[in-house]
């Protein structure tokens, strides 16, 4: 599959004719109805050309998103329109419609040829498939629609230019338009279309703050090197992206310690470092940790597309788990946890996590329990703050194992103040007043018959009662419990027992009889 057919990017100046579709149905049990809309935008102005919706009386989710977009496609053919992206947050409607997935379901085969059908009319169709937070005006139109309200004049279709977002993952030139130097580009391949989605670095906003700040505080903007904003654009060749904005740290200059000792007076400092040479080792030494391990060896191979240098059997490994990962462009994998089910993700959910090698494991939760910074937290504690950042195969039960068996906590921490009261301290008040139960079996058939041993007990003197039983039912039971306890002692106030409760209950039910 073309990459560039998969994953449409068109560059901001582009002019031509975008479709956005979206759905809202309800599920069988509550009524199966539902509604679709379709919008036709022109680009690059983004004017609404056509925006209407449909409800539907009965359907699924499904077959709404695909009455949408081919209603969408209908009406652009109806306009005179030969060239189309169409764009949806429908993963399945999308990916069968370019054939990158089966249909395999009788109502979706018909929708799905009605659909290559009307394609066949254009000149072109590429496809981008995006998070419905993207597509926010498609799927307001569709709400109201569903809800019997929909109002579109020229008011409306307003707001709908204003809730719209599509530009923000459909144009490749997003970048900064302060950026006026080209920084080494870092991109993270993944394989799954549904993981579109940007991720930016923490310090990006703070860094953009202050970048503004600077630009209206100075009247003769000074360029610092490696300080200028950096903006990751995707790569052609590849299909899925994270895109992430970030600040590039303040370069200085690598002093070399030779000539540096020869300068009268030179003393050394912490100046005399890269850090950013210290960071690229650091990752480097990282991704050739991971490469000595078969299984992220054999998922670094799959994402970059060299299935073929895979056996059979590896290669289908890798491919059930590839969905899960990205890999940066210098060569590390990153773990992208999702949640179970059929919600969109957050971006917490969406957050990279390094993918650690077993030779690294140790260090890493050195670093987050006995370091300054870990501060020896509890297990709970240290395994999200492990969890929030890195990744492995067994990590709640190495961390688990790591903290039980630090010296220093276990030393030198108390023992909790507060101590739950245990139900079963019971205090006899008298002889007899609770009475324990319990069986002994199997035993040895004696010449008797009898093969299990019942054994009462008294708490308050320890007094013990053993009674020889060819069967153990309820009556059984009962009929002892009346000759060795009831008729000798009296009635106790407690019985403990770890029998079935319904088994006990049929035992006092045949004793109620007796008496």
């Amino acid at each position: 599959m073309d990459p560039e057919r998969l994953y449409a990017r068109v560059p901001s100046d582009f002019v031509g004719d975008v479709l956005s579709f979206d759905d809202s149905a309800k599920t069988e049990k509550n009524g199966g109805y539902g509604s679709c809309s379709w919008i036709v935008w022109r680009l690059p102005t983004w004017d609404i050309e056509i925006a209407a919706s449909a409800h539907l009386s009965s359907t699924t989710v499904n077959i709404a998103e695909y009455t949408g977009m081919n209603h969408g496609v209908a009406a652009a053919l109806d306009r005179g329109i030969t060239d189309l992206i169409i764009v949806g947050d429908s993963r399945l409607a999308i990916q069968q419609s370019m054939g990158v997935i089966a249909c395999k379901k009788d109502t979706l085969q018909v929708e799905l040829a009605r659909h290559k059908a009307l394609t066949k009319q254009l000149s072109s169709t590429r496809y981008l498939h995006v998070l419905r937070t993207y597509n926010p005006s498609a799927d307001a139109l569709a709400t109201e629609a569903k809800a019997g309200r929909a109002i579109l004049n020229a008011e409306r279709n307003a707001e709908l230019r204003v809730l719209n977002r599509i530009q923000e993952v459909l144009y490749v030139d997003r970048g900064s338009a302060k950026a006026k130097k080209t920084a080494p580009n870092i991109t993270a391949v993944t394989r799954n279309q549904a993981h579109r989605v940007r991720f930016e670095d923490n310090g990006a906003q703070n860094s953009a703050e202050r970048n503004s700040a600077e630009d209206n505080s100075a009247e003769e903007p000074q360029e610092t090197p490696g300080a200028e904003e950096t903006t990751r654009e995707p790569r052609e060749d590849q299909g899925n992206e994270y895109e992430v904005s970030y600040q590039a740290p303040e370069v200085h200059r690598v002093v070399d310690p030779a000539e540096a000792a020869a300068e009268p007076g030179w003393t050394p400092s912490a100046q005399d470092v890269d850090p950013v040479a210290v960071q690229a080792e650091r990752r480097n030494g990282i991704s050739k940790a991971q490469d000595e391990e078969c299984r992220w060896a054999d998922s670094k191979t799959y994402l970059r597309g060299q299935i073929d240098q895979l056996t059979r059997r590896r290669a289908y490994n890798a491919g059930k788990v590839g969905d899960h990962f990205v890999l940066s462009e210098d060569g590390l994998l990153y773990y992208v946890g999702r949640r179970r089910g059929r919600g969109e993700p957050t971006d917490d959910e969406l957050k990279l996590r390094l993918v650690v090698p077993t030779t690294l494991i140790d260090e890493i939760l050195q670093s987050c329990h006995n370091s300054l910074e870990g501060g020896h937290q509890g297990m709970v504690r240290t395994y999200h703050r492990v969890r929030a950042d890195y990744y492995w195969i067994g990590l709640y039960a190495d961390t688990i194992k790591h903290v039980e068996s630090c010296e220093d906590c276990s030393t030198s921490k108390s023992k909790p103040h507060l101590q739950g009261y245990s139900p079963g301290n019971l205090v006899s008040e008298r002889p007899f007043h609770t009475v324990s139960l319990d069986f002994v079996i199997p035993l040895p058939k004696t010449t008797r018959g009898n093969t299990a041993l019942l054994m009462l007990q008294d708490h308050f003197t320890g007094f013990v009662i053993a009674k020889a039983m060819s069967e153990t039912g309820a009556l059984e039971v009962a009929k002892v419990f009346e000759e060795c306890v009831l008729r000798r002692f009296g009635a106790p106030s407690l019985i403990r027992h770890d029998r079935d409760p319904r088994f006990m209950s049929e035992v006092f039910q045949k004793f109620s009889e007796m008496m």
